[in-house]
Protein backbone atom coordinates (compact mmCIF):
# COMPACT_ATOMS: atom_id res chain seq x y z
CA UNK A 1 0.00 0.00 0.00
CA UNK A 2 0.89 3.80 -0.76
CA UNK A 3 -0.84 5.08 2.12
CA UNK A 4 -1.93 4.11 5.07
CA UNK A 5 -4.93 5.79 7.43
CA UNK A 6 -4.40 5.20 11.27
CA UNK A 7 -7.69 5.19 12.83
CA UNK A 8 -7.56 7.50 16.48
CA UNK A 9 -10.23 7.53 18.92
CA UNK A 10 -10.20 9.27 22.39
CA UNK A 11 -10.03 6.06 24.37
CA UNK A 12 -6.40 5.42 23.24
CA UNK A 13 -6.99 2.03 21.75
CA UNK A 14 -5.05 3.23 18.34
CA UNK A 15 -1.35 2.90 20.47
CA UNK A 16 -0.65 -0.55 18.87
CA UNK A 17 -2.03 0.78 15.76
CA UNK A 18 0.88 3.73 15.43
CA UNK A 19 3.33 1.45 16.88
CA UNK A 20 2.47 -0.74 13.87
CA UNK A 21 2.61 2.18 11.62
CA UNK A 22 5.98 3.01 13.18
CA UNK A 23 6.99 -0.61 12.26
CA UNK A 24 6.37 -0.10 8.56
CA UNK A 25 7.56 3.51 8.51
CA UNK A 26 11.01 2.55 10.15
CA UNK A 27 11.85 -0.95 7.98
CA UNK A 28 10.73 0.43 4.98
CA UNK A 29 13.03 1.84 2.85
CA UNK A 30 12.64 4.08 -0.58
CA UNK A 31 9.89 3.86 -2.50
CA UNK A 32 8.42 1.44 -0.17
CA UNK A 33 7.93 4.02 2.40
CA UNK A 34 4.36 4.46 2.64
CA UNK A 35 2.45 8.05 3.00
CA UNK A 36 1.37 7.64 6.85
CA UNK A 37 -2.07 10.04 7.86
CA UNK A 38 -4.25 9.45 11.10
CA UNK A 39 -7.87 10.46 11.15
CA UNK A 40 -9.63 11.40 14.52
CA UNK A 41 -13.86 11.05 13.59
CA UNK A 42 -15.70 12.85 16.31
CA UNK A 43 -19.27 12.30 16.33
CA UNK A 44 -21.63 13.89 18.51
CA UNK A 45 -24.33 11.78 18.37
CA UNK A 46 -25.39 12.94 22.05
CA UNK A 47 -26.11 16.44 21.26
CA UNK A 48 -27.71 15.73 18.10
CA UNK A 49 -30.55 13.33 19.75
CA UNK A 50 -30.94 15.83 22.45
CA UNK A 51 -31.39 18.33 20.09
CA UNK A 52 -35.05 17.30 18.50
CA UNK A 53 -36.35 17.66 22.26
CA UNK A 54 -36.70 21.34 22.96
CA UNK A 55 -37.29 20.43 26.81
CA UNK A 56 -33.46 19.74 26.85
CA UNK A 57 -32.14 22.95 24.53
CA UNK A 58 -31.56 25.18 27.92
CA UNK A 59 -29.30 22.14 28.87
CA UNK A 60 -27.73 21.77 25.73
CA UNK A 61 -26.29 25.52 26.01
CA UNK A 62 -24.85 25.07 28.78
CA UNK A 63 -22.78 21.59 27.53
CA UNK A 64 -19.05 22.73 25.63
CA UNK A 65 -18.56 20.75 23.14
CA UNK A 66 -15.24 19.12 23.89
CA UNK A 67 -11.86 19.82 22.36
CA UNK A 68 -10.28 17.17 20.18
CA UNK A 69 -7.39 15.46 21.86
CA UNK A 70 -4.25 16.51 20.88
CA UNK A 71 -2.70 13.11 20.48
CA UNK A 72 0.56 14.14 21.07
CA UNK A 73 2.15 10.60 21.94
CA UNK A 74 1.27 9.78 17.90
CA UNK A 75 3.09 12.87 16.90
CA UNK A 76 6.41 11.92 19.27
CA UNK A 77 6.10 8.29 17.67
CA UNK A 78 5.36 9.93 13.83
CA UNK A 79 6.66 13.25 13.44
CA UNK A 80 5.95 13.44 10.06
CA UNK A 81 2.16 11.95 10.25
CA UNK A 82 -0.70 14.28 9.45
CA UNK A 83 -3.84 13.95 11.67
CA UNK A 84 -7.03 15.13 10.67
CA UNK A 85 -10.18 15.84 12.71
CA UNK A 86 -13.49 15.68 10.95
CA UNK A 87 -16.85 15.95 12.94
CA UNK A 88 -19.37 13.40 11.45
CA UNK A 89 -22.64 11.21 12.70
CA UNK A 90 -21.25 7.63 11.21
CA UNK A 91 -17.57 7.37 11.83
CA UNK A 92 -17.14 3.97 9.70
CA UNK A 93 -19.05 5.66 7.17
CA UNK A 94 -15.80 8.76 7.48
CA UNK A 95 -13.46 6.04 7.75
CA UNK A 96 -14.69 4.09 4.64
CA UNK A 97 -14.72 7.57 2.43
CA UNK A 98 -11.07 8.62 3.67
CA UNK A 99 -9.88 4.93 2.61
CA UNK A 100 -11.90 4.89 -0.53
CA UNK A 101 -11.18 8.46 -1.86
CA UNK A 102 -7.23 7.56 -2.88
CA UNK A 103 -5.88 4.49 -4.85
CA UNK A 104 -3.88 1.71 -3.04
CA UNK A 105 -5.04 3.48 0.61
CA UNK A 106 -5.54 1.17 3.76
CA UNK A 107 -6.81 1.44 7.09
CA UNK A 108 -4.88 0.91 10.48
CA UNK A 109 -7.54 0.57 13.63
CA UNK A 110 -7.12 -0.54 17.35
CA UNK A 111 -9.30 -2.96 18.17
CA UNK A 112 -11.49 -3.07 21.80
CA UNK A 113 -9.42 -4.89 24.47
CA UNK A 114 -5.80 -5.70 24.54
CA UNK A 115 -3.98 -9.06 23.55
CA UNK A 116 -5.16 -11.55 26.86
CA UNK A 117 -8.11 -9.84 27.32
CA UNK A 118 -11.04 -12.65 28.15
CA UNK A 119 -13.71 -9.98 27.56
CA UNK A 120 -16.71 -11.53 25.44
CA UNK A 121 -17.12 -8.64 22.46
CA UNK A 122 -13.56 -8.00 21.67
CA UNK A 123 -13.81 -5.79 18.73
CA UNK A 124 -15.80 -2.46 19.16
CA UNK A 125 -18.58 -1.52 16.93
CA UNK A 126 -16.85 0.77 14.58
CA UNK A 127 -13.86 -2.28 13.86
CA UNK A 128 -16.85 -4.74 13.60
CA UNK A 129 -18.48 -2.86 10.82
CA UNK A 130 -15.21 -1.73 8.91
CA UNK A 131 -14.44 -5.47 9.20
CA UNK A 132 -17.36 -6.09 7.16
CA UNK A 133 -17.81 -3.63 4.68
CA UNK A 134 -14.55 -2.21 3.77
CA UNK A 135 -12.93 -2.47 0.52
CA UNK A 136 -9.61 -1.74 1.26
CA UNK A 137 -7.30 -3.72 3.33
CA UNK A 138 -7.86 -3.51 7.50
CA UNK A 139 -5.37 -4.13 9.88
CA UNK A 140 -6.62 -4.58 13.17
CA UNK A 141 -3.96 -3.96 16.19
CA UNK A 142 -4.41 -4.89 19.65
CA UNK A 143 -4.00 -1.34 21.71
CA UNK A 144 -0.84 -3.38 23.49
CA UNK A 145 0.34 -4.02 21.26
CA UNK A 146 4.13 -3.26 20.70
CA UNK A 147 7.28 -3.92 17.84
CA UNK A 148 10.27 -5.49 18.97
CA UNK A 149 12.53 -3.77 16.76
CA UNK A 150 15.42 -6.41 17.92
CA UNK A 151 13.34 -9.47 17.15
CA UNK A 152 10.85 -8.33 13.86
CA UNK A 153 8.75 -11.38 13.54
CA UNK A 154 7.94 -12.89 9.52
CA UNK A 155 4.51 -12.27 8.15
CA UNK A 156 2.10 -14.70 7.67
CA UNK A 157 -0.33 -15.48 5.45
CA UNK A 158 -3.09 -17.69 6.26
CA UNK A 159 -4.86 -19.55 3.09
CA UNK A 160 -7.45 -21.48 2.62
CA UNK A 161 -6.07 -22.36 -0.85
CA UNK A 162 -9.45 -20.97 -2.67
CA UNK A 163 -9.96 -17.44 -4.73
CA UNK A 164 -10.78 -15.62 -2.00
CA UNK A 165 -7.04 -16.07 -0.82
CA UNK A 166 -5.41 -15.03 -3.78
CA UNK A 167 -5.40 -11.07 -2.84
CA UNK A 168 -4.33 -12.08 0.51
CA UNK A 169 -0.86 -13.79 -0.75
CA UNK A 170 -0.24 -10.83 -2.66
CA UNK A 171 -0.47 -8.61 -0.23
CA UNK A 172 1.00 -10.17 2.04
CA UNK A 173 4.12 -11.28 -0.10
CA UNK A 174 4.28 -7.59 -1.30
CA UNK A 175 4.40 -6.58 3.23
CA UNK A 176 7.26 -9.26 3.69
CA UNK A 177 9.26 -7.84 0.62
CA UNK A 178 8.95 -4.02 1.73
CA UNK A 179 9.45 -4.85 5.24
CA UNK A 180 12.13 -7.33 4.51
CA UNK A 181 10.97 -9.61 6.46
CA UNK A 182 9.81 -13.63 5.60
CA UNK A 183 7.07 -14.51 4.54
CA UNK A 184 5.25 -17.47 6.22
CA UNK A 185 2.22 -19.42 4.82
CA UNK A 186 -0.31 -21.51 6.61
CA UNK A 187 -3.08 -23.77 5.85
CA UNK A 188 -4.97 -25.19 8.61
CA UNK A 189 -6.81 -29.02 7.49
CA UNK A 190 -10.20 -29.82 8.75
CA UNK A 191 -8.97 -31.86 11.89
CA UNK A 192 -10.51 -35.74 12.73
CA UNK A 193 -13.26 -36.17 14.45
CA UNK A 194 -13.02 -37.97 17.56
CA UNK A 195 -14.70 -41.09 16.62
CA UNK A 196 -11.84 -41.74 14.32
CA UNK A 197 -9.47 -41.16 16.74
CA UNK A 198 -11.22 -44.03 18.98
CA UNK A 199 -11.95 -46.24 16.35
CA UNK A 200 -8.58 -46.08 14.61
CA UNK A 201 -4.99 -47.41 16.12
CA UNK A 202 -2.29 -44.41 17.14
CA UNK A 203 0.04 -45.43 14.85
CA UNK A 204 -1.74 -45.48 11.63
CA UNK A 205 -3.34 -42.25 12.85
CA UNK A 206 -0.38 -40.48 13.11
CA UNK A 207 1.24 -42.23 9.75
CA UNK A 208 -1.80 -40.74 8.25
CA UNK A 209 -1.48 -37.37 9.67
CA UNK A 210 1.54 -37.27 8.59
CA UNK A 211 0.49 -37.82 4.91
CA UNK A 212 -2.16 -35.17 4.89
CA UNK A 213 0.26 -32.92 6.34
CA UNK A 214 2.79 -33.37 3.88
CA UNK A 215 0.30 -33.31 0.64
CA UNK A 216 -1.10 -30.53 1.95
CA UNK A 217 2.28 -28.57 2.24
CA UNK A 218 2.63 -29.46 -1.64
CA UNK A 219 -0.70 -27.91 -2.41
CA UNK A 220 0.34 -24.86 -0.68
CA UNK A 221 3.30 -24.71 -2.89
CA UNK A 222 1.31 -25.03 -6.33
CA UNK A 223 -0.99 -22.68 -4.93
CA UNK A 224 1.06 -20.22 -4.54
CA UNK A 225 3.87 -21.01 -7.54
CA UNK A 226 0.17 -20.90 -9.78
CA UNK A 227 -0.27 -17.41 -8.41
CA UNK A 228 3.83 -16.24 -8.54
CA UNK A 229 4.44 -16.14 -4.61
CA UNK A 230 7.12 -17.48 -2.96
CA UNK A 231 7.07 -18.30 0.57
CA UNK A 232 9.93 -19.01 2.98
CA UNK A 233 8.22 -21.22 4.77
CA UNK A 234 5.05 -23.13 4.08
CA UNK A 235 2.61 -25.23 7.24
CA UNK A 236 0.23 -26.98 7.34
CA UNK A 237 -1.96 -28.36 10.41
CA UNK A 238 -5.23 -30.33 11.24
CA UNK A 239 -7.41 -28.75 13.67
CA UNK A 240 -9.49 -25.30 14.26
CA UNK A 241 -8.58 -23.19 12.18
CA UNK A 242 -8.83 -20.33 14.61
CA UNK A 243 -7.68 -21.85 17.21
CA UNK A 244 -4.24 -23.14 15.35
CA UNK A 245 -3.31 -20.18 14.16
CA UNK A 246 -3.96 -17.93 16.98
CA UNK A 247 -1.69 -20.92 18.62
CA UNK A 248 0.73 -20.42 15.49
CA UNK A 249 0.88 -16.73 16.08
CA UNK A 250 1.45 -17.05 20.69
CA UNK A 251 4.47 -19.45 19.45
CA UNK A 252 5.76 -17.85 16.27
CA UNK A 253 5.00 -14.35 17.51
CA UNK A 254 4.74 -13.10 13.97
CA UNK A 255 4.39 -9.18 12.83
CA UNK A 256 1.28 -9.53 11.28
CA UNK A 257 -0.92 -12.05 10.18
CA UNK A 258 -3.13 -11.73 6.70
CA UNK A 259 -6.01 -13.27 6.02
CA UNK A 260 -8.76 -13.01 2.73
CA UNK A 261 -12.25 -11.80 3.58
CA UNK A 262 -15.22 -13.75 1.86
CA UNK A 263 -17.60 -10.94 2.13
CA UNK A 264 -20.25 -12.81 3.95
CA UNK A 265 -23.87 -11.27 3.60
CA UNK A 266 -25.42 -10.43 6.64
CA UNK A 267 -27.50 -14.07 6.36
CA UNK A 268 -24.34 -16.00 5.82
CA UNK A 269 -23.25 -14.16 9.05
CA UNK A 270 -26.01 -15.67 11.41
CA UNK A 271 -24.88 -19.19 10.24
CA UNK A 272 -20.76 -19.19 9.67
CA UNK A 273 -18.64 -16.78 11.74
CA UNK A 274 -16.48 -14.95 9.49
CA UNK A 275 -12.72 -15.71 9.71
CA UNK A 276 -11.20 -12.69 9.35
CA UNK A 277 -13.45 -10.67 12.03
CA UNK A 278 -13.04 -13.35 14.54
CA UNK A 279 -9.10 -13.55 14.16
CA UNK A 280 -8.93 -10.12 14.52
CA UNK A 281 -10.84 -9.95 17.54
CA UNK A 282 -8.74 -12.88 19.14
CA UNK A 283 -5.05 -12.97 17.67
CA UNK A 284 -2.18 -11.70 19.91
CA UNK A 285 -0.79 -9.35 17.27
CA UNK A 286 -1.71 -7.62 14.13
CA UNK A 287 -4.16 -9.15 11.71
CA UNK A 288 -4.68 -7.56 8.11
CA UNK A 289 -8.13 -8.71 6.52
CA UNK A 290 -7.73 -8.60 2.34
CA UNK A 291 -10.69 -8.33 0.54
CA UNK A 292 -10.74 -9.93 -2.78
CA UNK A 293 -10.26 -7.47 -6.06
CA UNK A 294 -13.18 -7.45 -8.40
CA UNK A 295 -11.05 -9.43 -11.32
Amino acid sequence: MKHWIIGLDPNERYKGAVDFARMWNDRAAGDQVPKLSALHVHTDRWHAYLSHAAVYEPALTRLARPAPPSFDDVRQALPTVDIKHVEADVIETTMEEAAAAAPDTGLIIGRKVNRHDVSAVRLGTVARRLVRRLAQPLVVVPPDWRWKADEPGPIVVATDLEASSVSAIHFAAKIAKSLSLPLTAVHVLPGLDRHIHEATDRKQLDEAREQLVAQAQEHIRRFLAEHSVEADRVVAVPGDAIQRLIEFAEDLKPSLIVCGSKRLTFAERIVQASAGSTLAASAPCPVAIVPPTDN
